[in-house]
């Protein structure tokens, strides 16, 4: 199904009698443009994580949003009982999808899928890869209990010449770091670029099986921070920006200390302290949202207590004595000197 040229959708029907499904997005093991008879072809491979009896091809979303880019998403579908017995043969899958006039082969060209990606031709142009500047990120919870959570990430793309390149996670305990970076010509060629900034947008998993109750952070090229907990129940509940009370910063034994006072608007049995995160794409000014969870129905008797969160958020010490900085928190500003 096609949709004004640009939006493309494959999908594959399921019978009546099947079991209840879910879908998601497939792990992707590599990706590979290959010349065929009717031009150049893209090549995905992906697995089936609940193997053959539990999970199956599902489809693909072709995106052609941006010129000189194509962004594919590739899903599958499992079962969503746990307790059904699963062969374990995990087969590959390859999945061919045709570029059309998208690609050439003459020029780069970035292909994205599933939120990572790879430019080609491999043999172009000498480029560096550079880690690239974050503009907006966003972790999603899963909608049921027990699901993956999501990093969705807006990052710059600083010229014409400048190319999304991947976006790697690795974790540590209840710490995750993610890199997102770009291509850039080499500094040292005799390449000019136009001076156009893009935006790309990627995301990549988390996972699954976090602990209820824990606090877990992400770090995104070392700078922009989210913190986020995992509910103790299993209600299903929304993210919102936390109405806040007051808003100082103090000075710590590690540098400033953001203390922000905020509310459970729907009290503590139906909301919950969710978060924050911090952006620091701006030398003089800190960026900070404060998020709490609440349940997303409105038929639900709440307690009426409002309870008071103190989130206390460190600044961290590269901060320039008696420099001014701004501090941002959901949008309202107050200044401080660093010491």
């Amino acid at each position: 199904m096609a949709v004004n040229d640009d939006l493309t959708y494959v999908f594959t029907p399921r019978g009546a009698a099947d079991l209840a499904m879910v879908e998601k997005e497939s792990s992707v093991e590599s990706i590979e443009v290959v010349e065929g008879d009717g031009g150049f072809v893209l090549a995905v491979v992906s697995r089936l994580p609940k193997g053959s009896s539990c999970s199956r091809s599902n489809a693909y979303q072709v995106n052609r949003r941006f010129e000189g880019q194509v962004e594919v998403k590739i899903t599958h579908a499992e079962v969503t009982e746990s307790n059904i017995p699963c062969t374990a043969d995990l087969p590959v899958l390859v999945t061919e999808i045709p570029l059309g006039g998208d690609y050439t082969g003459d020029k780069p060209f970035v292909v994205a899928v599933n939120g990572g990606g790879e430019t080609f031709p491999k043999d172009g142009p000498a480029t560096v890869e550079t880690l690239a500047p974050i503009e907006d990120t966003a972790v999603v919870a899963p909608g049921e209990p027990g699901g993956e959570y999501v990093l969705k990430v807006t990052s710059g793309l600083l010229s014409g010449c400048a190319q999304f390149s991947a976006i790697h996670v690795a974790r540590v305990g209840s710490e995750f770091q993610v890199d997102v970076t770009n291509l850039m010509p080499n500094p040292n060629g005799p390449i000019a670029c136009t001076a156009i900034y893009g935006y790309f947008d990627s995301e990549v998993v988390l996972g699954g099986g976090l602990m209820a109750g824990e606090a877990y952070t992400v770090t995104i090229n070392g700078d922009l921070t989210n913190f986020f907990t995992v509910p103790s129940d299993g209600r299903v509940m929304v993210e919102k920006e936390a109405p806040f009370e007051e808003v100082t910063v103090a000075e710590g034994e590690a540098g400033p200390v953001v203390s922000v006072v905020s509310r459970l608007p729907k009290g503590s049995s139906s909301s919950s302290f969710n978060g924050y995160s911090i952006n620091r794409r701006f030398a003089e000014c800190v960026e900070i949202t404060v998020t709490h969870r609440e349940v997303a129905a409105d038929d639900v008797p709440c307690t009426r207590d409002l309870s008071a969160m103190l989130t206390e958020i460190p600044l961290g010490e590269n901060l320039e004595a008696g420099r001014v900085y701004t501090v941002s928190v959901n949008g309202e500003e107050t200044t401080f000197t660093a010491r």
